[in-house]
């Protein structure tokens, strides 16, 4: 009887992984396919789809495969961080796209703000398209000129960034290829278990 329960089990942790959503994992196993109530996720052996949907960007595994060593041909360059601290009657508007300076270096800074936490902080960003060049600006001096332009971008007081009191400070780079998008292929080996 152990025997079969097993066997029923694994059964239905199959019908759930390719059945995803479909509430196939029934009431004895789980999506992961758990043997003999022990608790263990046993990967199938093959999962087939029509169609996958990758969501994790250029860094999926998926992706990178497909592109091999190839490297990008621009990067976007993001800073910013969250804030309070921002005058209120300032802080009910948003930008898209803005800049307030020249371009510099061949790169021109882009400015994008938004209300947070209903109006209590304030989300701000600046971004640059830029070549893959190794000479281009670092994050650490983007940020310093985040910060420096900050309070001229956001019409801040003579207390400047004195007044504001960082929650959070990000910055992230997204690669950019001239041949995007990606044509559809077959990734051999792109679904691989994540631990």
């Amino acid at each position: 009887q152990q025997q079969q329960q097993q066997q029923q089990s694994k059964q239905q942790g199959q019908q759930g992984a390719a059945g995803a959503g479909h509430g196939a994992a029934g009431s004895g196993g789980s999506a992961g396919g758990a043997a003999g109530g022990a608790g263990r996720r046993q990967a199938p052996a093959k999962l087939s789809c029509r169609l996958l949907l990758d969501c994790m960007g250029h860094y999926s595994t998926i992706v990178k495969q497909m592109r091999g060593r190839a490297k990008p041909d621009g990067m976007v360059l993001v800073v910013g961080g969250c804030a309070t601290g921002f005058p209120a009657e300032l802080n009910t508007t948003a930008d898209l796209l803005t800049t307030i300076t020249d371009a510099s270096a061949d790169m021109q800074l882009f400015w994008e703000a938004f209300p947070a936490e209903g109006g209590a902080a304030r989300t701000t960003y600046m971004f640059a398209y830029s070549d893959a060049h190794p000479n281009r600006p670092s994050f650490e001096r983007l940020l310093d000129a985040y910060f420096a332009l900050l309070p001229a971008y956001q019409g801040l007081g003579p207390e400047g960034l004195d007044a504001l009191r960082f929650k959070r400070v990000l910055f992230g780079g997204f690669p950019c290829y001239a041949d995007s998008p990606l044509k559809p292929g077959v990734a051999t080996r792109g679904c691989q278990q994540l631990a």
